[in-house]
Formats: C-alpha cells, structure tokens, sequence
C-alpha cells in the first residue's frame, strides 16, 4: 500500500510562494492585517518557508549509462569464476556495464541502494529471479552520494571470451552475469543467457522518492560472446 502524505513537496512549495504572493498582493492594495493575522501569516511563512528551503536543498538524483566512458563500459579478466549451471566453462575475459549515478541537487542523498528487475522482450517476468539490489562498485548495498557527485553501480557484464575446453560450448551457455549485491544460493540465476532483456531499475534512499528507469539490452543474435548493446528507454 503505497504511503498518504498530507502534504506533498510540490504542492507545499506551491502552498508557500501563491501564500506569499497573496500576502504582497493584500499589502499593495493597501488592506491593513491586524495583529492575530499576522501572527498566523508568520507561522504559516514559517511552516511552508521551511518545506520550501527542504525542496531547494533536496538532492536530484539521475542514472545514465555512456558506452564511450571507461567507467561504464569496461573489460577486464575475471579471476575464479565459476558459471552457474556450466562450471566447466571457465571465463576469461568480460564487458562490464556500470550505470553512472548522479547527485545534481543540493542536498546529500542518504543511504541510496538501487534495485533491479528482469523482463524478457514481450514483458514477460523473467523466471528464477526477484527484484534484488545491485552492488555498488565500492562492494556496498548503499551508499550516500553529495551534492555534484557520480558513482557507478554494477549492472551486469557479458563473457567475451573463455578459456580452452575440448567441450562445445553450447548456446545456451549463460554468457551474462547480472551485477546483484547477494549472490549467496537462494534460488535466483544472475548468471543467464544472451537474450533481449528489458531492465526495470529502481532507485531510492533514505531522503529521496523512488525513481524509475528502463534500459534494455540487447544481444548480437549471431555471436553469444560478440558484446551486446544496452540502451536507456
């Protein structure tokens, strides 16, 4: 059940510049306030000039992701992994796919996590998986974020490569691996095949609303470890 406020930050901020205009507007027309009115005008300047001061300091949160950004986009060699469901198939090398997050407010942003959630290409749920919290790249659930500063948030990462086996590698082989904070075994696959992905991203904190993105990715339909692309909708 989503949570009733009385007063929403927009509106409030709202209430207190037409409560100001009303009161400058009553004193150019020369009306005279006597001293109960002005006591209430000043604790209602007082109530809404403060969630007024809150709204300017909030903090602005935004996501994006740049393929040209080394920060973003990245390969490296993996060390140890092992794939689930395909454990003799060793990677060698992945393409990392970091989101950029961004504070363009004022205000810190507090314990801010972001959440993920699968979809197949028709909007289908995608099974073996729940909406789970992707890790920061500082190995954190959440963090805080200042006013003016970006931080990256492991999305997912694509095996490129891998080491020499005798076995065929089959193609369903899981060439994805979805960047998830808990990877303890609870009954959901963050290692998956290359295919069409709708991606429902999920940020919010302890000062700042819920916000939703989409991105998709996409796969080359012809080579399962030729990079795919990921694309903000």
């Amino acid at each position: 059940m989503k949570n009733i406020r009385p007063l929403y930050e927009r509106e409030s901020v709202l209430l207190s510049l037409l409560l100001v205009i009303f009161i400058v507007f009553l004193w150019q027309r020369g009306v005279l306030f006597s001293q109960p009115h002005l006591t209430l005008f000043a604790v209602l300047i007082a109530l809404f000039g403060k969630r007024f001061h809150d709204w300017l300091d909030r903090p602005v949160i935004n996501i994006n992701f740049d393929r040209n950004s080394d920060r973003c986009f990245r390969s490296a060699n993996p060390l140890g992994e092992t794939i689930q469901d395909f454990p003799q198939f060793v990677p060698e090398t992945r393409q990392y796919f970091r989101l950029k997050v961004t504070n363009n407010g004022r205000g810190t942003a507090k314990s801010v996590r972001v959440l993920v959630d699968l979809y197949y290409e028709d909007m289908k749920e995608a099974e073996r998986f729940e909406p789970s919290c992707l890790g920061w790249i500082t190995g954190d659930r959440e963090i805080d974020i200042a006013s003016g500063e970006s931080v990256y948030v492991n999305l997912l990462s694509q095996i490129t490569k891998i080491t020499k086996s005798s076995a065929v590698v089959p193609p369903n082989y899981f060439v994805l691996r979805w960047g998830l904070f808990d990877l303890r075994p609870r009954g959901i696959a963050w290692d998956r095949i290359s295919t069409t992905f709708n991606i429902k991203i999920i940020i919010h904190g302890g000062n700042i609303r819920p916000k939703t993105y989409w991105f998709r990715f996409i796969p080359d339909s012809s080579n399962i470890f030729a990079v795919g692309n990921l694309l903000k909708i």
